[in-house]
This record gives C-alpha cells, structure tokens and sequence, in this order.
C-alpha cells in the first residue's frame, strides 16, 4: 500500500481502516467504540503476556508504537508504560488519536509523524512494538523500516513486530488471482462490488515478507533468540516476532 492510499484512509474510514470489521466502519463507529478498543487492549494483554512469558519482565519506561492509527493499542500500553510514543503517517488518525486520549483521561501518548528515519521517535525504548501494520508496507521498505525500529530498542528492551510472510504452498493460480485482485484497479473494484462493498470501497493489500530478511534485521540489532508465532488472518499468512535485545 501507498503513503497516498493510506492518508485516504485515514480521512474516509480511520477506524476500520485500523482495524477492518464492518462495525468499524465510519457509519458505526459511534455506537462501536467501546468495542474498538477493547480490542486494543485484548491484543495488548495477549503480546505482553507473551514477551514477558519468553523473554522475562518488561521494562515499565518508553514504548514505540509504529502505526498507531488511532491509539487503539496506544491507550492501553498508557496504562502499562510510563510513556508511549504512537508514530503515524496520517494526519487525520493522528488528531483522531489525540481526541481518543483525551476522552479516555490518557496523558502520557504523544502521537508523532511518521517517515522511514524515524526521525520524529528520537532515543531508546523499553518496547517497540507493531501490529497489523507492516503487512500494508511494501516488503522491500517494510525491511528496512524493521531495521529502524529495531535500532530504536534499548539496552535489554524487547521488540514485538508483526508481518505477513510468503506462503510457499500457495498455487500459482491463487497467487495470480491475487496480484490481480490487488494490483489492476478495475479488477479490483469488480471484486468488491461482487463481495457487496461498493465500487468506491478502499483496497487495503497484504504484503508478503521474506521471514528470513526479519530474522536478519533482528540479528543485525542484537537480537539472535526470536520468537515466532504464526497466526492466519482468513487466508494470509503472519508471524509475530519476539526477542529482547541482547538475547
């Protein structure tokens, strides 16, 4: 996906553009919200869990949140973390996140820019995490981008990043429909007319990353003992990758 797809994004549809269920959508999302964001803090509660679980306990300082959207998960890594910077490529999300912190009583989320330097999240974090994120960035620039957020972990701080990854089992002519559906604009809007989204509806494609280009990135940031678990998102392959720095 583009810079320019996801800025239209985040003015049409910000909240189902985060998180992509039907009552999210921009005509629900009032009656909605509660529900929003407790699915932030279900996917919080469920990836700390975890990294404390594998890599022992968390430092309580600084956390990175890269794609922060609308501080879905910002606003309850507030509550764990004495600060968290949310970084965001949409304007739009941006404000959206700040209201959010201010209706929740949140006083500790600063929501920045994003750009592939990272340069709006200076310093080192407890903990740079990202979900459901990095699977809308090109593979190419999404490895690099790891790479950054990977050089922004403190001394024995943890990461958890979450991308969708090649599946070598696909058929060539799923792979094919795929590109398709994806890539040709007119194909693209055929199929979610037929799926009942409208002509206009916004596409949102899945990028598929080398898991070994992940684990090298970790590696160059001292980070060798990794954990991956892999999830299915419908038919899409991911894994989350957990490691401590240092580890």
């Amino acid at each position: 996906m583009s810079d320019t797809q996801w800025l239209e994004w985040g003015r049409k549809n910000p909240y189902y553009g985060v998180y992509s269920e039907d009552r999210f959508h921009t005509s629900n999302i009032e009656a909605t919200k509660g529900e929003f964001f407790a699915t932030g803090e279900a996917n919080v509660s469920w990836m700390l869990g975890r990294a404390e679980q594998y890599c022992g306990p968390l430092g309580k300082g600084r956390v990175l949140e890269f794609g922060a959207g609308v501080a879905r998960m910002s606003i309850p890594l507030a509550s764990r973390f004495e600060t968290v910077i949310g970084v965001e490529l949409s304007p739009d999300m941006r404000a959206e996140a700040v209201k959010n912190c201010q209706l929740y009583n949140v006083k500790n989320v600063e929501m920045v820019p994003s750009d592939d330097d990272l340069s709006h999240a200076s310093g080192e974090f407890d903990l740079v995490l990202s979900y459901i994120v990095l699977q809308h960035v090109d593979a190419r620039r999404g490895v690099m981008l790891i790479d950054k957020l990977l050089s922004k972990v403190g001394p024995s701080g943890v990461a958890i990043l979450q991308a969708s990854v090649k599946r070598p089992e696909r058929r060539l002519s799923d792979r094919l429909r795929y590109h398709l559906r994806h890539n040709v604009p007119v194909l693209a809007a055929t199929y979610r007319f037929l799926r009942g989204k409208g002509w206009n509806t916004l596409s949102m494609r899945m990028s598929e990353y080398d898991p070994i280009a992940i684990l090298a990135a970790f590696s160059r940031n001292g980070m060798k003992d990794v954990l991956l678990s892999e999830h299915y998102q419908g038919d899409v392959l991911t894994f989350h990758f957990t490691a401590r720095k240092g580890g």
